[in-house]
């Protein structure tokens, strides 16, 4: 990963919830401080809120063709895969100082605005002088042919 992404590489933190998860962590990171691979933090998000678990179950239905009530084990076995605010995310991965500050720059590295969005149609016609309709219509007969 580092020879690929330089020091866009990353190695992820994530708590899974299952036994041993410090421990995994612990070598985790102790591997990235070998590979001189940066670490970053995540929750590994599936849905924003706690509230919307039931959504992640749908989803995961849907991929398993069945119910939700049928799933069973393939249900998420824990409903905290949400966005978490700062301060939980320090509470959790406290050990990890820089992986969380990491973490941080990325996230705000991502902000955006829907104001910045706006659809722009792309030019399709090879000659300006002809109108998008007539370009249209030659390129449906070529592609008929």
């Amino acid at each position: 990963m580092r020879e690929a992404f330089g020091d866009r590489a990353h190695l992820t933190l994530t708590l899974r919830r299952r036994p041993n998860d410090q421990l995994r962590l612990h070598e985790l990171s102790n591997l990235a401080a070998r590979l001189r691979v940066a670490t970053v933090v995540t929750n590994d998000v599936l849905f924003h809120t706690p509230d919307r678990r039931i959504l992640q179950d749908v989803v995961t239905a849907i991929r398993y063709n069945t119910t939700v009530d049928a799933l069973g084990f393939r249900r998420e076995r824990h409903a905290d895969r949400y966005l978490k605010t700062p301060v939980e995310m320090h509470r959790l991965f406290t050990r990890y100082p820089e992986a969380l500050a990491r973490s941080a720059r990325i996230a705000e590295a991502c902000r955006f605005s829907l104001d910045e969005l706006e659809y722009q149609y792309p030019e399709e016609r090879d000659d300006p002088t002809v109108t998008a309709q007539a370009t249209l219509e030659r390129l449906t007969w070529e592609g008929a042919a």
